[in-house]
């Protein structure tokens, strides 16, 4: 779905392209085994990440039933407030497939290897992880961080939760 206002916005086919800053909403689809289908996305994003080249981005892969939802609006990224999709709400499905390989419902967002932190909000929480973690959001107040690479830390309701590498926390936002 498109940010309002937004009328050349065409994102329906597989390989389409579009500004994450034009993106309202994007919601994929679980995995069907019938007709191979299965709902993945990647974005690329551009940050402010100290000691990083031009062109270092942070990658978001998102895959299965997920739902991921801008709450930046183009004017204030305009404005200098915000940076692009600096702070979202993730819902994932609470289903698995049948398929045993196939990965649960989720986003892994991976930072250039020795760039830092990087800073953004999800359903409310705040992140600052560095390398490689998975989120999954069975609902718009809970986060669960899975941190495969590196740390993250949680900041929500004013207290703040460590997640080092092989370590899995889940948050429930009081206040959103």
């Amino acid at each position: 779905t498109p940010q309002d206002g937004d009328s050349n916005f065409t994102f329906d086919r597989v390989g389409d392209i579009v500004d994450v800053n034009d993106l309202l909403t994007l919601q994929l689809s679980a995995m069907n085994e019938e007709s191979g289908n299965w709902g993945v996305a990647m974005m690329s994003l551009q940050t402010n990440l100290p000691n990083t080249l031009p062109g270092q981005n942070v990658i978001f892969i998102l895959f299965g039933d997920v739902t991921l939802q801008n709450a930046i609006t183009p004017e204030q990224v305009a404005n200098g407030e915000f940076s692009t999709m600096q702070s979202f709400y993730l819902t994932t499905g609470i289903g698995n497939t049948q398929c045993t390989e196939a990965p649960r419902n989720g986003m892994l967002v991976q930072t250039p290897q020795g760039a830092g932190a990087v800073n953004f909000v999800v359903n409310g929480v705040e992140v600052a992880m560095g390398s490689t973690v998975f989120f999954e959001a069975p609902t718009q107040t809970e986060l669960i961080a899975t941190t495969l690479e590196g740390a993250a830390m949680l900041k929500a309701d004013d207290k703040k939760y460590p997640v080092l590498a092989g370590t899995q926390f889940g948050v429930q936002q009081l206040t959103n």
